[in-house]
């Protein structure tokens, strides 16, 4: 079995910010060696949190944040 790890580093606005970070994961897929496997997101920071979702810009920058 093979493992490859990549970081990705993020900043946000502050509090209720929400980002897509579909690009990021996916130029980091590409840039691997890795061409069949299971990709795993960890954010290590306690006040984040990482969920799946349609990126619909008005879920995201309304719906999300007003739930929130």
């Amino acid at each position: 079995m093979f493992v490859e790890t990549h970081m990705i580093s993020q900043f946000t606005a502050g509090e209720t910010s929400v980002m897509d970070l579909t690009v990021q994961i996916q130029d980091v897929l590409d840039s691997g060696s890795i061409e069949n496997g299971i990709v795993t997101v960890f954010v290590r920071e306690s006040k984040c949190s990482i969920t799946t979702v349609d990126f619909e810009p008005g879920l995201v920058n309304e719906d999300i944040k007003a739930g929130l």
